[in-house]
């Protein structure tokens, strides 16, 4: 897929717009794909095949690029990342090794606590795999979110939270939701609800010829509905 900039979208090989459910395909795809890497990896530490060292900077390493291809995703590619837009993903790259220090530590923790109590590494730190897949799971919001920024960027000033509502989606997203629009400064960012990084809620966007502050009825507004 490629951007055409007029279009504002996402478009393949033979110039048909792609919708954002397809774009959202591609990243979830590309998500899913890098959790099966990163739950290996971690399958290599609790063999203790590699070292606590090595598994985290492996880890520091795909934090960094998720988000960065994500993040540019949202925006059209590389081309279309000014200053301000780079910051918003480095902002976010950020806090995400942030947190990644606290897995770190707590790992740490759990490989001592083997040694120290005769356990085995998996006995102690057996959390270290899904836990690490988590890391690759908060690019998702990293791409709903900077896609949003984007369309505020452009203008676009209502939206409405979408939740899937399957096995996976938290009380709070589904409340979260709406078959409203709103402004998009009312609507929570993906991730910050309670299912966190596991959020696979995303935002129809409404056209900015709609006025801010009203909120409108999208049964009668569908042809808004980018």
């Amino acid at each position: 897929m490629r951007w055409d900039s007029k279009k504002r979208r996402y478009v393949d090989e033979d110039g048909r717009v792609l919708s954002p459910a397809q774009v959202r395909r591609e990243v979830h795809d590309y998500v899913e794909g890098e959790k099966d890497k990163t739950e290996k990896e971690a399958l290599k530490l609790l063999a203790e095949t590699i070292t606590l060292t090595a598994f985290f900077h492996f880890m520091k390493s795909r934090v960094e690029k998720w988000h960065t291809v994500t993040g540019a995703i949202a925006y059209g590619g590389q081309a279309q990342l000014d200053p301000e837009r780079k910051a918003r993903i480095a902002a976010k790259i950020e806090s995400e090794l942030a947190f990644l220090n606290g897995f770190r530590n707590d790992t740490s923790k759990a490989f001592a606590e083997a040694r120290a109590n005769d356990l085995t590494i998996t006995e102690a730190a057996g959390f270290v795999p899904a836990r690490a897949a988590m890391y690759a799971d908060a690019a998702y919001s990293t791409y709903e979110n900077n896609v949003m920024a984007r369309e505020f960027d452009e203008g676009v000033t209502m939206g409405r939270r979408v939740c899937p509502e399957d096995d996976a989606s938290c009380e709070e997203c589904v409340d979260a939701a709406s078959t409203f629009f709103s402004t998009l400064e009312d609507i929570e960012e993906i991730g910050t609800l309670q299912c966190l990084n596991n959020c696979r809620c995303y935002i129809e966007y409404a056209d900015a010829p709609l006025t801010a502050n009203v909120v409108v009825d999208r049964t009668q507004q569908s042809d808004a509905v980018q």
